[in-house]
């Protein structure tokens, strides 16, 4: 008895000192990249990154590692032909399989309305779920969601009270949360939750974040009490956390795991004396050297058959082959910030339409084209967004017109985010320009240098573009104003692979398209200060047939205007400068006999432009 009762004493003293060691095991972005991909071996199968190599590296720190936690900081929806046939259904399952403890919802779980991400977790958590989280989503307008999305969860990870919460980045153009508003005041919100789980028993506190690294350095800024920050949406891989100094002057880190399966992300910390620290931290890769789990891998075999009869055996035709990588990334160390990858697919814009110029921004491009064979799966990855239902399809293209002045308003647009943002970044074929990073947002474009072909800029003039419908449809959001937008019946992905598929050999890089006259990486690194409080509007009902209810909150009295815009950018509605007062307001507006589909809103109150998709249903 006297020896049990000193080995008790020997372990809890020696707990008391060592603390509880607590591995988080963490992937983002993954985007349906169930199948292997990147580079290719001699039988066209990728090197790179799938679920099934992702699961050997999963069970295997399971096996060895102590108080594993696995998480996902968001995003499998769309970026892979898996996506486009089985609507993340088969992730969800083979996550739940391989015990993820909670997923964050990312942005792009709304590009299809929030029905269908009700849809895909009601068949991927039929037999058992996994906490999905998500703490700025009001889901009062869609209620049957919160079925599977919680703001938070408490986990006893080897006797310790985990609390993890999720947050989605709000603010978001290109995606369509209706009903569902994606709440922007991240901060207030943030600071409620750890509050809540900090009151309800929770020892530590992980954020499992989909805001970016620049919301993340805002809400750390402006909160206490959260110890770790697993992110996403960025894509980037932070080979060491990022520390980001909280409100009351603690360093929080912040990981990144990068996107696809290609790489998963570990964290060692101990938990002692009420205290967090991190121990390590390590990028694995996921490479050739990884044997995919063999179950996994049956399974993700299956589903390419179901790929192969929905598009055709789009794994094996190849298109041509390329001695190089063809990057979505420009030097961050040149002044040309044109990509390889950019310039190919306008290139097959402009060649397929003859246009003056064609246009595509790189949040519309999903991955680079790697060096070797390009087969038909490689260009769907490329330019994975957006869904044709009838054909499963991503974005049909379109042609429009415009003049120099306000092709200029365009350029302006697509500058305005450098040093935040990449997404809205735009890429050319058929011009040249440079541009001055440090002038004011609108004021970017050095005018003279603009050459269309070999030619000045001239405002007056009408130039012809060639988009994908997607871009299209953003254009009243930029404020331009086009003419002559016609959707064409060819897909974005058909366009590519066909002129890809005219050289046996095809080599793209960057050529001085974009020339920045002080070299600025295109990269979050800007940090800037989004305040309290923000302003927000709610638009119901989302679908609607005749009437659209807009609800407008405003700290002082103002001038509203609204506009509506079909998906040829034509503007179908107005309300010209409405006065509302203090408080929240409702203005409500009878549509009318608006057909059926989508349609853009502008709402421009005071200096703030709020815009957004709404959809009339008959």
């Amino acid at each position: 008895m006297k020896t049990i009762n000193l080995f008790l004493i020997f372990l809890l003293t020696t707990l008391l000192v060592n603390g509880t060691t607590i591995t988080i095991v963490h992937v983002n972005d993954t985007h349906s990249h169930l199948d292997a991909h990147g580079e290719k071996d001699h039988e066209l199968n990728g090197k790179e990154g799938g679920i099934a190599k992702a699961a050997t590296i999963i069970n295997g720190l399971r096996a060895t590692e102590p108080n594993v936690l696995l998480l996902h900081a968001g995003d499998l929806f769309q970026g892979d032909p898996m996506f486009n046939k089985f609507f993340g259904v088969p992730e969800l399952q083979m996550m739940k399989q391989l015990g993820f403890d909670a997923m964050a919802v990312g942005n792009h779980e709304f590009d299809l309305g929030p029905e269908v991400l009700y849809d895909a977790l009601s068949a991927g958590f039929a037999n058992g779920s996994f906490p999905v989280l998500s703490a700025n989503l009001d889901m009062s307008a869609f209620p049957s969601l919160q079925n599977f999305v919680q703001p938070s969860v408490i986990k006893n990870v080897g006797g310790v009270q985990v609390g993890i919460f999720g947050m989605t980045v709000p603010d978001n153009p290109t995606n369509i949360p209706f009903p569902v508003v994606v709440k922007n005041n991240i901060v207030n919100i943030a600071q409620q939750v750890v509050n809540d789980l900090r009151n309800n028993g929770a020892q530590v506190v992980i954020c499992l974040s989909h805001l970016g690294i620049n919301n993340d350095s805002v809400m750390i800024a402006g909160t206490s009490g959260i110890d770790i920050v697993i992110g996403g949406h960025d894509h980037l891989i932070f080979d060491t956390p990022r520390g980001i100094n909280n409100l009351i002057g603690n360093n929080v880190p912040v990981f990144q795991a990068g996107a696809h399966y290609k790489n998963i992300g570990e964290v060692h910390f101990s938990f002692t004396n009420n205290n967090v620290s991190i121990l390590d931290s390590r990028i694995i890769p996921v490479d050739a050297s990884v044997v995919p789990d063999p179950a996994v891998k049956s399974v993700v075999e299956q589903l390419k058959v179901g790929v192969i009869n929905q598009f055709g055996d789009i794994y094996n035709h190849i298109l041509s082959k390329t001695n190089h990588d063809i990057s979505k990334t420009p030097d961050r160390n040149h002044h040309w910030k044109d990509t390889p990858i950019g310039n190919l697919i306008t290139d097959a814009f402009k060649n397929k339409y003859h246009t003056k110029i064609a246009i595509t921004p790189l949040g519309l491009i999903s991955e680079k084209l790697y060096d070797g064979k390009i087969t038909e799966a490689d260009v769907f990855r490329a330019v994975s967004y957006g869904f044709d239902p009838p054909t499963a399809k991503g974005f049909r293209m379109a042609t429009f017109d415009v003049t120099g002045m306000e092709l200029l308003k365009a350029m302006e647009f697509g500058l305005s985010q450098v040093g935040v943002s990449e997404d809205f970044f735009l890429q050319y074929s058929g011009m040249k320009f440079e541009f001055d990073p440090h002038q004011p947002v609108g004021q970017r474009v050095i005018v003279s240098s603009v050459r269309i072909g070999h030619k000045m800029l001239s405002l007056t003039r009408v130039y012809s573009v060639s988009v994908n419908s997607g871009v299209a449809g953003l254009i009243p959001l930029a404020g331009v104003n086009a003419t002559n937008i016609v959707i064409r019946p060819e897909f974005e992905f058909d366009v590519v692979c066909n002129y890809i598929s005219r050289s046996r050999n095809i080599s793209y890089h960057s050529e001085g398209r974009i020339r920045e006259l002080h070299c600025h990486p295109l990269r979050l690194t800007k940090e800037e200060v989004v305040p309290e409080n923000l302003e927000s509007e709610n638009v119901y009902p989302n679908p609607f047939n005749e009437r659209i209810n807009f609800r407008i909150n405003s700290k002082t009295e103002k001038h509203v205007s609204i506009v509506l815009y079909n998906q040829l950018g034509e503007q179908v509605y107005s309300v010209s400068k409405e006065i509302i007062p203090e408080g929240e307001s409702m203005i409500e507006i009878n549509t009318g006999s608006l057909k059926s589909g989508i349609y853009y809103y502008r709402i421009i109150k005071g200096t703030r432009v709020v815009t957004g998709r709404v959809v009339c249903v008959h």
